[in-house]
């Protein structure tokens, strides 16, 4: 999916993703920069983008601390092979013993997705259609293959539990719309994946209240009662409990 925005400097010439596999589109053609180290680099400079990032800081993330020989001469090699392949070359620059990456508003993928999950938190008439737009620009793990450097992993991390908590929300927009049978599968598949996520199994005990499979619901609480206290020595919290409850309530 690709998106059409607009900056303050005019139209956009440049669009870079990282909700997935690192991608860069100039305005004509996507960007093909296939060596490890200048992707690593610009994945980097992205997680924090325009603002500097120091060369000694630079070195050991893209070296993970190790002791290599000639770094700053490497780093700067591989700064000029991202330079080269943007159609702005004035975008990445060196200044005052860091580089800076200038993105513009509406370029980065993930500054759309947290204004999506942003403005959908502040008005519910837009929320549902706020929250499927900004799971589509979700493709998968944030930097897909680069995502094993040290230097990501925060990043990775915020922006994982941000998508897990903005993918209930749009699961519960969408039960209280009616879709509640639409939504067991998905809800299934990420209990499965999260089984300490109360309300990933709140919620789908609701969709599978609400269509009309109550022993199945019941069963979902067994289930997560049953992990909880085996495994962190906890009772269910009270969104597990109201959900159980009204399951109960409906039961002849």
């Amino acid at each position: 999916m690709r998106w059409c925005a607009r900056g303050f400097e005019g139209e956009v010439t440049l669009e870079f993703k990282i909700l997935g596999t690192l991608r860069v589109y100039t305005a004509s053609n996507e960007v093909r920069l296939t060596a490890r180290m200048p992707r690593l680099l610009l994945a980097i400079l992205l997680s924090g983008a325009n603002e500097p990032v120091s060369v000694d800081v630079l070195i050991h993330a893209l070296w993970d601390g190790r002791a290599v020989g000639n770094a700053a001469n490497k780093l700067h090699l591989h700064a000029h092979r991202v330079r080269r392949v943007l159609d702005d070359r004035s975008r990445l620059r060196y200044e005052h013993g860091g580089y800076l990456l200038r993105v513009h508003p509406g370029e980065l993928d993930r500054d759309h997705f947290e204004e999506l999950l942003d403005r959908a938190a502040a008005n519910p008439v837009t929320a549902l259609r706020d929250l499927r737009a900004a799971n589509a620009l979700w493709r998968g793990r944030p930097f897909g293959e680069l995502g094993d450097c040290q230097a990501l992993h925060s990043e990775i991390h915020r922006l994982t539990e941000r998508h897990l908590a903005g993918l209930e929300d749009l699961c519960a927009a969408e039960i209280n719309q009616g879709a509640h049978a639409a939504v067991v599968s998905e809800l299934t598949e990420m209990a499965r994946v999260h089984p300490f996520r109360e309300r990933v199994h709140a919620l789908l005990m609701t969709a599978l209240h609400r269509s009309g499979r109550q022993t199945e619901a019941l069963a979902v609480y067994q289930r997560v009662r049953q992990t909880l206290v085996e495994e962190l020595g906890l009772e269910p919290g009270p969104l597990l409990r109201r959900a159980h409850a009204a399951v109960l309530a409906s039961v002849p």
